[in-house]
């Protein structure tokens, strides 16, 4: 073999290695790429699901807030110091949870929407954690309804006196008062499931 002949041999072996060195840089490149973008797409998902769940847990809390504004009322249902009329305690009282509930339907909309796409993301791994947020939704909507119930005029005794206790475990909301608020603690224990799941998420970036 001539000199020459072993010059294009060399080039030709060259340039056979580099193609196949850029193509295999440009595979892998292709995926770290991929993975990057996966990962981003994660992250956005996850803070955007965790940001709901914590959403809803502030709204279940302003659903439950013991305590009435007098702005709360409608102001035609109200003495001259904000004080709900006795006459009006039953609608002044369903006009207030029915407007505390529409943010805690909107918290719920919101996070039944990111649901599904964590659905598609990552299987059906999340269908446990919002059904007991639903199921809480459900325990507090019987409470605030037997409540309610209870102030119709004339209706009598709706609750007795233990159901009454009870069914305040779960209408109040009572900050590190366990043994008052039976629900809170059921609430904290599906959103951590949330947290289990998605913080190592939000954090791996």
């Amino acid at each position: 073999m001539t000199v020459l002949q072993i010059i294009t041999l060399s080039k030709d072996i060259i340039v056979g290695v580099a193609a196949i060195t850029a193509a295999i840089i440009g595979f892998l490149g292709l995926r770290i790429w991929k993975w990057e973008l996966k990962g981003r797409s994660e992250f956005e998902l996850a803070k955007k699901l965790l940001r709901a769940v914590y959403r809803v847990n502030e709204a279940f809390k302003h659903v439950r807030n013991p305590f009435i504004m007098a702005f709360e009322y409608p102001e035609d249902m109200t003495d001259h110091i904000g004080h709900l009329k006795k006459e009006h305690e039953h609608k002044g009282n369903v006009h207030v949870y029915e407007t505390r509930w529409k943010v805690l339907g909107e918290a719920f909309v919101k996070l039944e929407e990111l649901s599904l796409d964590a659905q598609v993301e990552w299987g059906s791994e999340f269908q446990e954690s919002i059904s007991s947020l639903r199921s809480r939704k459900m325990e507090l909507n019987r409470a605030i309804l037997s409540h309610l119930d209870s102030l119709i005029p004339g209706n009598g005794a709706v609750l007795s006196g233990n159901e009454l206790i009870e069914n305040k475990k779960i209408l109040y909301f009572m900050p590190n008062e366990s043994e008052h608020d039976t629900l809170t603690p059921k609430i904290d224990e599906a959103i951590d499931k949330y947290e289990k799941k998605l913080r190592p998420i939000v954090q791996r970036i």
